[in-house]
């Protein structure tokens, strides 16, 4: 259970990071949002920690599975832990706000330095493990962006460094079963 809680940690951590192109330029588009990331730590644990939880989500019965999915969807996540996608429904009003909604109210963000596609952003996660990081985000267009973040936090007891890359791609107006998260 500790390795899901660090998964879905680290996860977090990359969605409030997305959460800060709230500050660039152009607007969003409204509807479905798929974020991918890859994941690197300098231990290995954090795939070794991925690739644990993937295994839990597979061995759980069909209907426990499916209600675990159809929970974090209902909370806005759709997570693939097969590709490393989460799928999230953006707002006309969040949108409008030009923000990605952040998926917890544990984060808090800081942009560092800005222009008119690229922004710099240190941000702070409380939980178990807490995380630190920074990093950059670029707006390619009002349906993409790419951003890379190293991320400061733990596992079991060792300071861990881990690096992401992730990239965001508007998928459609209709966000399906994917309710928005609420901000």
């Amino acid at each position: 259970m500790k390795t899901v809680r660090f998964c879905f940690a680290t996860l977090m951590a990359l969605l409030a990071i997305a959460s800060t192109a709230a500050f660039a330029q152009p607007t969003l588009q409204p509807g479905l949002w798929e974020h991918s990331f890859k994941l690197t730590s300098q231990s290995g644990q954090i795939e070794a920690a991925m690739k644990q939880a993937k295994e839990m989500l597979e061995a759980m019965p069909p209907e426990q599975r499916q209600m675990i999915e159809k929970q974090m969807a209902a909370n806005g996540i759709n997570l693939d832990l097969d590709t490393y996608t989460t799928k999230v429904c953006i707002t006309e009003a969040q949108a409008a706000r030009n923000q990605f909604p952040e998926p917890n109210d544990s984060c808090t963000q800081t942009i560092t330095e800005q222009s008119d596609d690229v922004f710099k952003v240190q941000f702070s996660c409380e939980g178990d493990p807490p995380t630190t990081g920074e990093g950059e985000i670029r707006l390619l267009s009002d349906q993409h962006y790419r951003g890379t973040v190293i991320i400061n936090t733990s596992m079991q007891g060792q300071a861990e460094r881990v690096e992401a890359t992730q990239d965001g791609q508007w998928l459609s107006e209709d966000c399906g079963e994917i309710q928005p998260l609420s901000n």
